[in-house]
């Protein structure tokens, strides 16, 4: 042990996270990586549950008789949950790492797949969510990922504060 109390060869303290970095980390360093961890979080959740859909169909093919008409129903809400799973990772990685054209995201795009994305809030809070944009709406967004953390941060804070009304 030295006077500081650390032991001799234990590992390094971990580096900082955040704007005390240092001046050399670019200041959308998040907004940049969040796209990346969201599409990968897709992807390491979405390949599991296309595994388990596919298992799924195999056994119901497989079981038949009396025994898959007793299954086929809980099959079903298997395939429904799995779906479900499925649509939510989708809006989470839309909402997220939102598609950008030229520099520009849809902005209308985007608040709609945050409002998917918070669906149980809106229900829980017996609030109703009007969107109101028709064709897209595109702004400049050099780092889309922090902009969709953003839009969803902004809308769950609307749907908080407007328990049983609207938000628009």
């Amino acid at each position: 042990m030295t006077e500081a109390g650390e032991r001799r060869g234990a590992d390094p303290p971990p580096a900082p996270v955040g704007p005390e970095r240092g001046s050399d980390d670019p200041p959308g360093a998040l907004a940049e990586v969040l796209p990346r961890i969201a599409g990968a979080l897709a992807h390491e959740i979405r390949t599991p549950l296309n595994a388990m859909a596919l298992q799924l169909a195999l056994l119901a093919e497989k079981v038949g008789g009396e025994a898959g008409r007793v299954a086929a129903p809980h099959v079903q809400a298997v395939r429904e949950q799995i779906r479900r799973v499925d649509e939510q990772v989708r809006r989470l990685a839309e909402a997220l790492a939102p598609a950008s054209a030229g520099g520009s995201t849809d902005l209308a795009a985007l608040v709609a797949a945050a409002a998917g994305l918070l669906a149980a809030e809106v229900r829980a809070g017996a609030v109703a969510i009007e969107l109101d944009a028709a064709r897209p709406l595109r702004c400049a967004a050099p780092a889309p990922g922090g902009l969709g953390l953003l839009v969803v941060a902004l809308l769950a804070d609307a749907i908080a504060r407007g328990r049983d009304g609207t938000v628009r």
